[in-house]
């Protein structure tokens, strides 16, 4: 959901790393429910990267989406970057959830 945020998460400490996706995902969770739809990852990528197609979105988006529930939560996210399973999935499946 952020372009290159894998790479560069191999070249930071993994608490920074943690830092900059959690910043990112934070940035297309503008409602701050604890997760993405598609629509806002459109949306945040209209933004930030207007070049990028709808459709390369949507299929970046239904990689992540591994539940197929339409909605993407950090752990997902961070899954998807390289960042592994962390504390904050547990917290954003939770916030989720409510």
């Amino acid at each position: 959901l952020e372009p290159g945020l894998s790479a560069d998460a191999r070249d930071l400490g993994p608490a920074a790393a943690h830092h900059r996706a959690r910043a990112a995902f934070d940035a297309f969770d503008r409602n701050k429910r604890g997760y993405v739809t598609l629509r806002d990852v459109v949306h945040g990528f209209a933004r930030v990267a207007p070049g990028v197609p709808e459709g390369v979105v949507a299929d970046v988006f239904r990689e992540a989406d591994s539940d197929g529930d339409g909605r993407v939560a950090f752990g997902d996210y961070a899954r998807v970057v390289g960042l592994g399973s962390t504390v904050d999935e547990r917290v954003s499946h939770h916030h989720a959830a409510a």
